[in-house]
């Protein structure tokens, strides 16, 4: 991240009295924001160096900015990959801890399995549930009658 997100680890690494190196790598941004021309001028990508008291610009060593670029992006695909994992269980774990006939283990099972929105789920049939999410039948059942009650799910 930027100055703020170093800063922030700085600190928090000397508040636990932990000695590791920290190094933030800031994205090119848009120079003109906020002017409306057809060319925008991008900054260049940066790192953010504790103590120093300008970034180290990236595009002064094309080697080293090709080690750290993939790296910065690498580092966001995880962290969006664990954000999108726990939105996914917040939203859906409202809605499966209702669920008639499963244990924590049960849910948590399931809850792997779905990669669907309760709405969408709902549209889907039955034989459709049962080839599409591999459920076993504790809970296909389960899950049956909770989005289609008057259904038989034997």
């Amino acid at each position: 991240g930027g100055i703020a997100q170093v800063n922030t680890v700085v600190k928090v690494l000397e508040e636990f009295k932990v000695d590791l190196p920290v190094l933030g790598i800031a994205k090119a941004k848009d120079i003109n924001r906020g002017n409306f021309k057809k060319e925008t001028k991008m900054s260049n990508e940066r790192l953010i160096i504790p103590g120093r008291m300008n970034p180290y610009l990236l595009d002064k060593d094309p080697a080293l900015m090709k080690i750290i670029l993939p790296l910065r992006d690498e580092a966001h695909r995880f962290s969006r990959k664990l954000h999108h994992h726990a939105e996914k269980n917040r939203i859906i774990k409202s809605w499966v801890e209702d669920l008639k006939g499963l244990n924590a283990h049960d849910k948590k099972s399931l809850l792997a399995k779905i990669d669907l929105p309760f709405n969408e789920l709902k549209m889907l049939t039955v034989d459709e549930l049962k080839v599409r999410f591999n459920f076993n039948a504790k809970e296909l059942k389960s899950l049956i009658q909770y989005l289609f009650p008057k259904t038989d799910p034997n």
